[in-house]
C-alpha cells in the first residue's frame, strides 16, 4: 500500500531523454517521476460514456425528465415509485432492470435487437461444498479451476457438434425456462429473446440468480423491442408508433474507445513532441515504436483478460531485469526508417 496513490488522475505525462524519465502530472497538481510508465488503462474512455443523439431530449428535460447515462450515476438518485425507462440490450442494462425494478413503479428495458442472456447462479457450488467441508482457501480455488476447466471441456466438445443454429435454439431454450408461457406469450418472446446473430459472435450476458427474468415474471419491468423515433415530453416515442412513458431515463449505451490509444486521456509527449497514435507501430501488442520505456496491456478479445496481461508482465520483468543487468537506461522499438509506409526494422 505504500507504492499506491489513490485519488490521483493523470492528466500528462512527459517523457525526456536528457533525464530518462517520465514525469507525470495529476488533476491535483501532484507530479510523480519514473523510470518506466506502464499504462493499465483499458480500451474504454470512462471519462465519457458513449451517448447517442435522440431528437426531443429538450423536451422531455423541461417538462422535468431526467436523462442518466450509467457512466455518470447522480449521487443521490431516487427513482422510488417512479416510472423508468432503461435504453439498450447489453451487461450494463440487464443489470440495472432488476436492481432499479425493486424500488421503481415499473421499468421498461427499450432495446433495438435481442441478447443471448443466460440465468445463472451468483454463488459456485463446488466452491461452496469446499468451503462447507473446511477446505483451505487454496483448496477452494483449485477445485473450482478443476471444475470450470471440466465444464469447458464439455461445453467445446459438445459445442463442435452442433451447428450454429442449434446452439443458439439451446441457449434461446435456457431463456425460455427463466420466463415460460404463463408469464410471456410465444409471440412477445420470439420478439424480445431472439438474436439475429449467432451464439458468441457478440458477448452474452449473465443474469445471476436469473434475477432478470424474475422482475419480468413479477410484472415489474417489461421489454420493448423497437427503434427510437424521439423523446418527447413524457417520454419515448418509437418508431412503430408506441411509447413508453416514463419520468426517467437511464441511457444504457455503452462506452467509447480511447481516441489516442493506449493513453486514454492522458495528453503524452516524448522530448516535447506530442503522441498521436496513428504515428506509431506495435511491438508484441504492448509497446510503441519510438516511445521510450513504456509497455501496456490489454487483454484478448475471445480468451480469459488475464491470459494476455499475465504474458505481458511476464515480458516486462524480463525486460526491467535485462536492462538493470546490462545497464540500459531506455528501451524501445524502433519505428521503421522509412516511416509507417516502410517495412518493419
Amino acid at each position: 500500500s505504500d507504492h499506491i496513490r489513490y485519488g490521483q488522475h493523470v492528466v500528462r505525462a512527459e517523457w525526456s531523454s536528457p533525464e530518462a524519465r517520465w514525469v507525470l502530472e495529476c488533476e491535483n497538481g501532484a507530479r510523480y517521476k519514473c523510470w518506466f510508465l506502464f499504462a493499465c488503462t483499458g480500451y474504454y474512455n470512462y471519462d465519457r460514456g458513449y451517448e447517442p443523439e435522440f431528437p426531443g431530449t429538450e423536451s422531455f428535460v423541461a417538462n422535468g425528465g431526467c436523462i442518466v447515462h450509467p457512466q455518470r450515476w447522480p449521487e443521490g438518485l431516487d427513482y422510488t415509485g417512479k416510472r423508468v425507462a432503461i435504453i439498450g440490450s447489453g451487461a450494463t442494462a440487464i443489470t440495472l432492470l432488476p436492481a432499479m425494478a425493486e424500488q421503481a413503479a415499473h421499468v421498461t428495458l427499450v432495446q433495438r435487437s435481442p441478447s443471448y442472456i443466460v440465468p445463472a447462479p451468483n454463488s459456485d457450488p463446488v466452491a461452496a461444498a469446499a468451503i462447507k467441508e473446511g477446505k483451505s482457501p487454496e483448496e477452494v480455488h483449485r477445485s473450482v479451476r478443476e471444475q470450470k476447466a471440466k465444464d469447458l471441456q464439455n461445453i467445446e466438445t459438445y459445442g463442435a457438434l452442433m451447428t450454429a443454429e442449434q446452439r443458439n435454439a439451446l441457449f434461446i431454450s435456457y431463456m425460455r425456462l427463466a420466463l415460460p408461457e404463463r408469464h410471456m406469450t410465444q409471440e412477445d418472446f420470439t420478439r424480445h429473446f431472439t438474436p439475429s446473430y449467432n451464439l458468441w459472435e457478440q458477448r452474452l450476458c449473465i443474469s445471476p440468480d436469473a434475477d432478470f427474468f424474475r422482475a419480468l415474471r413479477r410484472k415489474k419491468a417489461s421489454m420493448v423491442t423497437d427503434h427510437i423515433e424521439a423523446f418527447d415530453e413524457n417520454g419515448i416515442r418509437l418508431k412503430s408508433g408506441s411509447h413508453v412513458a416514463c419520468e426517467i431515463i437511464v441511457t444504457a449505451t455503452g462506452l467509447q474507445l480511447h481516441e489516442n490509444t493506449p493513453m486514454a486521456s492522458m495528453k503524452v509527449s516524448v522530448d516535447g513532441k506530442p503522441y498521436v497514435a496513428s504515428t506509431h507501430r506495435l511491438y508484441k501488442d504492448c509497446m510503441l515504436s519510438d516511445v521510450p520505456n513504456f509497455i501496456f496491456c490489454r487483454g484478448y478479445f475471445q480468451a480469459s483478460w488475464t491470459l494476455k496481461v499475465d504474458l505481458v508482465c511476464k515480458y516486462l520483468c524480463r525486460l526491467l531485469a535485462h536492462m538493470r543487468a546490462t545497464g540500459a537506461a531506455v528501451a524501445f522499438p524502433p519505428g521503421p526508417a522509412g516511416g509507417l509506409g516502410g517495412p518493419p526494422p
